[in-house]
């Protein structure tokens, strides 16, 4: 801060180097000593002119008031005459004359020097208002009408250099002046010299005015150009409107160039004269103000507009003669805008460090009118326009505002590193925050998923729904944290990618799928347009699905009904990707910020959607960190287009259009059927374990390099893989051979590894059939959703094989621990015999040995052979020859024949020479089954038929009896697994069938009209 002193004595300093250099500049002349002129007569004779200086003609004049005196016209010689002092007002010399309307000649005779003859001139100044000069009876110029009455006057007042006669020992000048103005005459001196000097010393001065108009003008230029290109600051017009008064009033006074240039009538040439100098009186205060605004405390200038206003509104009505007489009103003016500045300064002055620079800026203005003030006086004069104080004050305005300008820099970049450092610090919290909150938000949602799973003690109906709310919001919260968690890895360039060639199509068919649910209850429906020939993208999986999932989120949030479309295009070296959706749209002002983060729409805030806008913008980075860009197209009320490119990879499309079984429109909604692709991967054995005992592992991917890998990595493992390029190829292929492992990738196109585990599903339950997904991101998410679908278990890519190999060992000896329990089982079941069965048989053979001991002995060979085959260890295999099947079957029909006699009919329907192999056990409960609680709960009985069909396919089992029957839904309970009571045999054997042929027990049944219940045995299968 600047002391009062020191301000004082550098503004001291200043004036008094401005007022040294002004002197400088004025010594040739000032400083001369030069003859005057006495009683109307200068004599140079004695005196050397010289040739680059010039000297003023001041002095006394002889002056003929009330007289227009016609040097040519020599009876109309004046009668009277006075001395008159020039310059000067001719005031004094029409003491006598009342009349406003004045005019008078001046005369002076110019003795040259006796040394030679040269050419001379003369430069004018302010004569007003009318005037002719002659020289030696010659009309020189006529600047107006001088006339000796009002009327055919034509004021004009225009400084002007002009060549006196040659050839002569002495000049003759006489002047007509005329002027409605009491205060007028010579104003200002007339300079005389040879014409060499005078025409130098005039084009100087105008080549200063110039000098000071174009150095004004610059300052106005950069003020406007700031203007536009930099914040619209009031500061800057009311510099530029200052800029363009000084410069008006530069070029209406003095020489007036203004008038040479244009023909301005003299009464608006006097008018733009007193607007200049107002609206400079006018601007300097608004300017002051908003410079310096944080020190002005509430001063209202509305007085000062007003009164600026008016005099401005009286400066145009008025006539120009009437206009001159306020001409002190005018210069009172001035000084008072500077001290109405100089109260906004008074604080500024002390407190601001550039203040300096405008203080000096003001004394240079004030001590050009005050020299100004001295020359209009009369008591200086100079042939040349002085420029230096204006152009001195122009550059101390110039200095003021830069020394803003790099204050303001210099604080912008301390802010911007401090901003960058806070910045910094709030990711930095964030992040802590975000790692902080995650272990708790999840712990808290276990919770209430384990109070909300609570089987023993059931949370209520509003309880439940509280829960779910619960969950939802942690849900929408650990996203948050996710997102605040990628922001600042971006930030710190934290973020690795693996970049992969892939198959958009497949990609979003997965996204779609996580995404579908969020659209319950609301009639939306995805879209999916993709070419045939689309060609895969150079892209990080894992960021891509990250991309799509946030887009189609957004589209979901923001759309009520319709449709929400992804579609794709190949371009040059780019691939077009377009998430479209019919929802609430954006306005110009939300596109222009959308992708900022921490920013929403208006439709965001209206709608309470929540989030925190992190995800656009995150989508957006990832999109450019991966080669591509991203831009948004909006109509409000119309819906949105995101649209983002990516690379297009070297390899060629995915898929040959001639073999695509899919239409390219609605491809996450339509499925169809292929021909199979696949190969039989017969890898070899370390343990020389037979193939039959080798479990079969189903890989299904779009992509052969990932096929590749899995092959590679269980290859020599003791497995035997199978190869599918696509959903439809897999689910044929568990048609046709058993399957102890399905590994699908979660991307794949037109169905998903999501849908094709849902449709396995729909056959397989998840121990007769594990599951392994393939996915390139495990958030909880996707987890979820593919457990949901019915998967066991996922294994994130890059596929680790380490991992791989050990979820692929568990699930298959989970799968073979299950095959062996329901074997187990089936094996148990049987040798449990009834005790009901077992003492109905015992007492029917000791009733036949009292009578027919021949026919106890078949009985007892029957009850044995059944025992026998229901202990057999063969009961344990896989699989049995039907042969062995069907005796076991006929040892127990003829017990319960002797028991039940003529109630039971048997018929067999079995084609010869059968050679097919079934589960062991599998027929015998469906014909106990039969017995039990078909044909024996008649009184009468009834008729069991065993049949065999043999198919092109396989051969169908068919047990069918006219008993009593039962309904649809009693026939899906006896195999429904989740009912624990009665039907374990039918469950078992149904497991069994599902897990071997995938298909089951198929029963055919209504109540009074007995039962069929039969299933497929393919050919060509073990």
């Amino acid at each position: 801060m600047m002391t009062t002193k020191k301000l004082i004595l550098l503004t001291l300093i200043f004036i008094i180097a401005l007022t040294a250099v002004r002197l400088v500049w004025y010594s040739p002349e000032l400083f001369r000593h030069q003859p005057k002129a006495e009683q109307g007569q200068l004599d140079l004779r004695s005196w050397q002119i010289p040739a680059k200086g010039v000297i003023s003609l001041n002095g006394e004049w002889t002056f003929y008031p009330m007289q227009l005196w016609d040097p040519n016209d020599s009876e109309a010689v004046p009668s009277t005459s006075s001395s008159i002092h020039v310059p000067g007002s001719w005031t004094e010399a029409f003491t006598d004359i009342d009349s406003s309307y004045r005019y008078g000649t001046y005369r002076l005779r110019i003795w040259l020097p006796e040394n030679g003859e040269h050419n001379y001139s003369i430069r004018t100044g302010n004569i007003r208002y009318a005037s002719a000069i002659y020289a030696n009876g010659i009309l020189l110029q006529k600047s107006g009408n001088p006339s000796e009455t009002p009327e055919p006057l034509t004021p004009l007042n225009l400084p002007s250099t002009l060549d006196l006669p040659v050839g002569t020992d002495s000049i003759d000048l006489i002047i007509q002046i005329s002027s409605h103005m009491p205060k007028s005459g010579i104003k200002t001196a007339l300079w005389f010299g040879m014409q060499g000097a005078v025409s130098f010393k005039s084009n100087l001065s105008v080549s200063m005015q110039l000098l000071l108009c174009v150095v004004i003008l610059l300052h106005g230029l950069y003020a406007i150009i700031l203007f536009f290109i930099g914040p619209s600051h009031k500061t800057l017009i009311y510099f530029f409107l200052l800029v363009l008064a000084a410069t008006l009033s530069v070029l209406v006074d003095d020489d007036r160039l203004l008038f040479h240039w244009l023909t301005v009538p003299f009464e608006t040439g006097v008018k733009l004269v007193f607007l200049s100098y107002m609206c400079i009186a006018a601007v300097v205060p608004p300017l002051i103000k908003q410079l310096f605004s944080r020190y002005d405390r509430g001063h209202s200038l509305i007085w000062f507009y007003l009164l600026c206003a008016a005099f401005c509104l009286f400066v145009v009505l008025a006539p120009s003669q009437f206009l001159l007489n306020f001409t002190a009103l005018l210069i009172g003016l001035l000084p008072l805008s500077l001290l109405v500045s100089l109260r906004i300064l008074r604080k500024a002055v002390l407190h601001d460090p550039d203040m300096l620079f405008l203080v000096l800026a003001t004394s240079a203005i004030i001590l050009n009118v005050a020299w100004g003030a001295l020359n209009s006086l009369a008591l200086i004069a100079h042939p040349v326009y002085y420029p230096i104080d204006l152009i001195i004050a122009f550059l101390c305005f110039a200095t003021f505002w830069f020394k803003q300008f790099i204050r303001k820099s210099e604080q912008s970049s301390q802010l911007a590193a401090k901003l960058q450092h806070e910045d910094r610090r709030k990711d930095q919290f964030l992040a802590n925050t975000s790692h902080e909150l995650r272990n708790p938000l999840h712990g808290i949602i276990n919770i209430a998923q384990s109070m909300q799973e609570d089987k023993v003690h059931p949370p209520s109906e509003q309880n439940a729904q509280n829960l779910e709310l619960l969950i939802s919001i942690g849900k929408r919260m650990s996203y948050l944290l996710k997102d605040m968690m990628d922001t600042t890895r971006l930030k710190e360039n934290r973020v690795t990618l693996h970049v992969v060639p892939l198959d958009v199509r497949a990609v979003t068919a997965g996204v779609l799928e996580m995404v579908r649910f969020m659209t319950e209850g609301r009639p939306v429906r995805f879209k999916t347009i993709f070419p045939d020939s689309l060609p895969r993208v150079m892209a990080d999986e894992n960021r891509l699905i990250q991309v799509l999932l946030n887009l189609l989120h957004n589209a979901v949030k923001y759309t009520d009904k319709g449709e929400i479309i992804v579609s794709a295009s190949s371009q040059d070296h780019l691939v077009y990707i377009r998430v479209s959706d019919t929802g609430v749209g954006m306005t110009e002002e939300d596109l222009s910020r959308i992708f900022q983060p921490y920013e929403q729409g208006q439709f965001s805030l209206e709608r309470a959607a929540g989030g925190f806008g992190l995800g656009l913008h995150i989508s957006k980075q990832l999109v450019e960190l991966q080669g591509g860009g991203m831009e948004v197209q909006s109509t409000p009320g119309q819906g949105s287009t995101f649209s983002f490119t990516l690379p297009k990879a070297a390899v060629g499309p995915l898929i040959n259009p001639a073999s695509n079984p899919y239409p390219a429109q609605n491809q996450a909604d339509e499925q169809a059927t292929a021909q199979p692709s696949y190969r039989v991967i017969e890898a070899d054995e370390p343990h020389n374990t037979k193939n039959t005992n080798r479990p079969v592992v189903l890989a299904v991917d779009d992509d052969v390099l990932n096929l590749t890998v899995v092959e590679n990595v269980l290859g020599r493992e003791h497995y035997r893989i199978i190869k599918a390029s696509s959903a439809s190829e897999a689910l044929l292929l568990l048609e046709q051979q058993p399957v102890d492992l399905v590994i699908a990738d979660v991307m794949m196109p037109y169905v998903s590894g999501y849908e094709l585990t849902r449709t396995i599903r729909s056959r397989f339950s998840r121990v007769e059939l594990p599951i392994l997904l393939l996915t390139a991101r495990s958030s909880p998410e996707d987890v979820y959703t593919g457990l949901h679908a019915g998967a066991n278990d996922y294994v994130t890519k890059p596929v680790d094989s380490l991992e791989l190999r050990s979820r692929v060992r568990a699930l298959t000896d989970m799968k073979h621990t299950m095959n062996e329990r329901l074997r187990m089982e089936a094996a148990w079941l049987q040798a449990q015999i009834k005790p009901h069965f077992l003492f109905n048989t015992l007492n029917s053979l000791a009733a036949l040995s009292a009578f027919n001991p021949a026919k106890m002995q078949q009985l007892m060979d029957a009850f044995s052979h059944y025992l026998r085959i229901s202990y057999d260890f063969y009961n344990a295999e896989r699989v049995v020859q039907l042969d062995r099947e069907f005796e076991l079957v006929r040892s127990y029909l003829y017990i319960e024949q002797e028991r039940f006699g003529e109630r039971m009919n048997i018929l067999w329907n079995v084609a010869e020479n059968i050679n097919i192999m079934v589960p062991p056990l599998s027929i015998q409960p469906l014909v106990e089954n039969a017995v039990n609680h078909g044909i024996l709960k008649r009184a009468s009985g009834g008729t069991i038929t065993i049949q065999t069909e043999v198919l092109q396919e396989g051969v169908r089992i068919v047990i069918r009896d006219d008993g009593v029957g039962m309904g649809s839904d009693q026939a899906m309970r006896l195999l429904d697994d989740s009912i624990s009571s009665g039907g374990i045999g039918l469950r078992n054997t149904n497991r069994r069938l599902k897990q071997l042929y995938g298909r089951g027990l198929t029963i055919v049944s209504k109540p009074g009209h007995g039962a069929e219940v039969s299933f497929f045995i393919p050919t060509n299968r073990e």
